[in-house]
């Protein structure tokens, strides 16, 4: 089990959907994983959804972060259809290539949805020469 002692510095976080209004099925951003091992996290933040709105988050990887499919890890990869106003639903996955990105799936007529994506893994650590250990450097 990996216990975060530094969240700031221990941690790569970045957003895949930047904070904005969704009003079309919308794909996010790679998010380079290289610096960071153990399970991935990602943060989905949803602000008042329009009437009948329905959201479907998913997360996707990649190689190359040019061509994206499926993760092989199915569980708790996704949000299922949500329809509630101002929530954050975290999902937490093991995932087998280097990139990953979030895909949200929107429906209804009139839809939209304020939201944002962040994803979270911790930095790979190393021994230090004082017995403890140490974040890689930021890459």
């Amino acid at each position: 089990m990996q216990h975060i002692v530094d969240l700031k510095n221990g941690t790569l976080y970045k957003a895949s959907i930047t904070p904005q209004t969704v009003n079309a099925n919308t794909n996010g951003v790679g998010v380079d994983l290289v610096s960071c091992d153990g399970r991935t996290q990602a943060l989905v933040s949803f602000g008042t959804l329009a009437a009948n709105t329905v959201m479907y988050v998913t997360i996707q990887e990649s190689d190359d972060n040019t061509t994206f499919g499926a993760l092989a890890d199915t569980v708790n990869t996704n949000t299922g259809n949500l329809n509630t106003s101002n929530t954050v639903t975290a999902l937490g996955f093991q995932r087998s290539k280097r990139y990953v990105r979030a895909v949200a799936t929107i429906s209804g007529t009139n839809a939209s949805a304020p939201m944002s994506v962040e994803i979270i893994e911790q930095r790979k650590r190393s021994p230090s020469d004082d017995a403890g250990y140490t974040a890689s450097p930021a890459g």
